[in-house]
């Protein structure tokens, strides 16, 4: 039976090529779409979960609230051990230094590596990272050791074994290497390519290490199996009594923690200070929306088109159930054509996605892990859809055509027969609808990115070379001879050392202004430059004066804020005010007092996700991590070879790295950009899908409609007539889906576009854009067939066979 069913659809194949062209087009694409934003958001969602104790295993976060509110994903490092001793559900803790850019040495050989961390031996234990050398229990025990990556093993030693082999990092320490870890999967938040025993930052500076005020590390724990995080968590009001109550009362505002599951990390965290850029779980939602409505345009043109050819199958239904058909049978004879059309379209989806899977990838950012054929069960998956799909799609029309009756539809009157004209009017105004609410959301992302990447930050971001990790090299020379070193190039403008530079990260400090208690602490934003800095950046002082080395009380007793610190600390007339803070690093806390001697211009640090925070600068030379260089805008390629060969002089041992600040700013905003990208392809497969449905239905309208056309120009219609006639009912269609389609944009961006502090207003135009471009495509797709149609010979059209 089943071999009968798939004879018919064949030949139905083969008898309506236009529209079995239509459907399995239409299909296909859908499929294609909906395997792509699976993939993808099947990768998304396997974030963290191949360690094998993945439900137990949680990060612990700090909340700090001293006169402002953090949460953040770090904690302090004495926190192991006092969970270990307090909570025997606690059953590993491990710490994480944050993983960036270092230089490493090995013998001659200089590399450069991005993720270079420091880390707990309990990683191995607490993780499933598999160590292919090395005691999973030691192997970071003891201080000046190192684990490294399979690829980075293979880079530096090639075939020998790494194992007791010593490499420099930074210039300043030999670290053994005692273990090599297999490369850390893509699908993992937290990534690295060497780990440097944690013990050795103990050992080189045990002071800070005990702080509870050094929020600079990143905690994970497991639990017993017998134990729930929320019973864990419900005890820690009464550890931070224990252990942070001196903390709590000289900062004069309250330390929480909270344990934040390990799969929750990527697509649901937020928190200041991630190991890495993670995903939206709303975005990951809206594109599997997006995959589905796709795929129900598709299913929408197989409707349409089935339901409006059933008069020409009327017949046919007649003549088999007046020759013994049932129901039933002609029900299954029209799913199993569906299912058919269906299976095919998921055969060619899946070519379809080989070829487009790579652009994709280059779109997102990043390889996939999964894939159509990465296991069973996913191919499985994807068989069902197909089925599903094919079972929905043809559901209505097998129910429908089915339910003919042979004396109507045997008649010599086949206009009896009706064709459910509003359900397809319903369905093309779904289409419609779905196209236009794709389209404004495509074109408000669009508009957003470009609003942020010409705003005015408030600093002059252009023909700035960023030269980072300074700080080795300034420890060995002084930062004011690098300086004149480049200065001497003729085109480089000027040159500045900072440390937290704008567009990378920011420090934060908790400080005591003048007219505030010590339980009043005011958390701000910081950063330390030396005086050439805002000149550098051409940062506007809106009141004062800016640092000087003229001045040499600035470095120790002078400060400069921004405007918004101004008015968070509710100063009229801040030059001169004072502002306290307290030393860790000097013994017993001590407070040091300094003086605000000016006032800059509010300028952004970070993106505009985020409003511009309260800010306070110092100066300070020694801690300098990254040297900004403002060049000439003439010859900037040519100068850029200038500022290599001088660093070339001033480090020879160093390799030149370098990044362009407004590409720093920009890349804050390549999630949205790729995000738009996406939605403007899937937004083109949907027009596709809806005018390619729109075309086989005219072109059905018009055939059905020929005698009547016929007879109209006969009787002196004209074509321009004509056309206007077949037309108006899709412009309706077109109107209507516009006054559904707008409203549900507008709710749906509004909401989208609160997670921008600086963000545009609702773009009406492009609503109006949207709708009439849409109502020119669908003319468009209809256009051929009804020009043909009403250009056509009447003679032709209206004679008897």
């Amino acid at each position: 039976m089943f071999g009968h069913y798939v004879n018919i659809a064949l030949r139905y194949l083969r008898t309506n090529k236009k529209v079995a062209v239509i459907n399995l087009s239409g299909l296909s694409v859908g499929l294609t779409v909906f395997i792509l934003i699976s993939i993808w958001v099947l990768d998304e969602l396997s974030f963290d979960r191949f360690h094998q104790q993945v439900d137990r295993i949680y990060r612990i976060c700090t909340d700090v609230n001293a006169g402002s509110r953090m949460r953040l994903a770090m904690s302090m490092p004495p926190l192991k051990e006092a969970l270990l001793k307090d909570f025997p559900e606690v059953e590993r803790v491990t710490r994480l230094g944050f993983p960036g850019r270092a230089r490493v040495k090995i013998g001659e050989r200089i590399f450069q590596e991005n993720f270079v961390g420091y880390a707990d031996s309990d990683l191995f234990s607490v993780f499933s990272f598999r160590l292919l050398k090395g005691d999973i229990e030691t192997v970071l025990d003891a201080p000046y050791t190192a684990v490294i990556t399979r690829s980075v093993a293979r880079k530096y030693f090639e075939d020998e074994d790494p194992i007791g082999r010593k490499i420099e990092i930074d210039g300043t320490t030999e670290y053994e290497i005692t273990g090599v870890v297999e490369d850390v999967p893509v699908n993992s938040h937290l990534r690295f390519d060497i780990l440097r025993s944690f013990r050795t930052m103990v050992a080189e500076n045990p002071r800070a290490m005990g702080y509870w005020l050094h929020i600079q590390f990143y905690t994970y724990l497991t639990l017993t199996e017998d134990h729930e995080a929320a019973e864990l968590e419900a005890k820690f009001p009464e550890f931070v009594d224990a252990h942070l109550s001196d903390i709590q009362k000289m900062m004069g505002g309250t330390v929480g923690f909270f344990l934040q599951p390990l799969t929750r990390i990527h697509l649901h965290s937020r928190l200041m200070g991630e190991l890495s850029a993670n995903g939206s779980h709303s975005i990951t939602m809206v594109f599997t929306g997006i995959a589905l409505v796709v795929l129900c345009l598709a299913c929408v043109n197989f409707i349409n088109l089935a339901t409006a050819r059933s008069a020409l199958r009327a017949r046919e239904v007649g003549l088999r159930k007046t020759l013994g058909a049932r129901k039933e049978g002609l029900i299954a004879q029209f799913l199993g054509e569906s299912l058919f059309f269906s299976l095919l379209s998921l055969f060619l989806a899946v070519g379809l996605w080989s070829a487009a899977n790579p652009l994709f990838e280059s779109l997102i950012g990043r390889q996939l892990q999964k894939g159509v054929f990465s296991s069973p069960l996913i191919f499985i998956g994807y068989l069902g859809v197909a089925v599903i799909t094919g079972l929905a799609a043809g559901a209505y029309p097998a129910f429908y055509l089915s339910s003919f009756q042979p004396i109507r539809v045997l008649g010599s009157r086949l206009s009896t027969v009706r064709t459910r004209g509003n359900l397809r009017r319903g369905l093309v105004v779904f289409q419609f609808t779905v196209s236009i609410i794709l389209l404004i959301g495509t074109a408000t992302i669009y508009e957003q990115i470009f609003f942020m990447k010409h705003q005015d930050l408030g600093l002059d971001q252009e023909h700035v070379v960023v030269i980072p990790n300074m700080r080795q090299l300034v420890s060995q020379k002084s930062l004011q001879t690098i300086r004149r070193e480049f200065l001497q190039l003729p085109t480089v403008i000027n040159a500045a050392g900072c440390f937290l530079m704008p567009s990378r990260q920011v420090g934060k400090g908790i400080y005591y202004p003048e007219g505030f208690t010590e339980d009043q602490p005011q958390t701000t934003n910081r950063m330390s430059i030396d005086a050439a800095f805002i000149p550098t950046l051409d940062i506007d002082i809106v009141d004062g004066r800016n640092f000087s080395e003229a001045f040499t009380t600035d470095r120790d007793e002078s400060l400069i804020i921004n405007e918004s610190a101004v008015r968070a600390f509710g100063w009229a007339d801040p030059v001169g005010k004072m502002i306290r803070l307290k030393d860790p690093s000097r013994p017993d806390d001590a407070w040091i007092q300094k003086r605000v001697v000016g006032v800059v211009r509010d300028f952004h640090s970070l993106s505009l996700h985020r409003p511009i925070e309260p800010l306070v600068i110092s100066y300070n030379t020694d801690v300098v991590s990254d040297l900004s260089i403002r060049v000439s805008p003439e010859g900037f390629s040519h100068t850029l070879g200038l500022i290599e060969k001088k660093w070339q002089e001033i480090a020879p041992d160093q390799p030149f790295n370098y990044f362009f600040l407004d590409e720093s700013f920009e890349r804050w905003y390549r999630n949205e950009e790729r995000i738009g990208t996406i939605a403007l392809c899937f937004s083109a497969f949907a027009l596709f899908i809806g005018c390619l449905g729109l075309f086989g239905l005219v072109a059905f309208v018009a055939e059905r409609r020929s005698k009547e056309i016929g007879i109209r120009k006969v009787l002196g219609a004209s074509v321009g007539t004509i056309v206007l006639l077949m037309s108006k009912e899709f412009i309706v269609l077109a109107f209507i889906s516009c006054i559904l389609s707008w409203p549900l944009a507008y709710f749906s961006l509004r909401t989208w576009l609160q997670n921008f502090a600086y963000r545009i207003d609702m773009p009406w135009a492009l609503f109006l854009l949207a709708g009439f471009f849409t109502l020119v495509l669908g003319l468009l797709s209809t256009a051929y067939q009804t020009i043909r149609a009403a250009r056509a010979n009447p003679v032709e059209v209206i004679k008897y066979e």
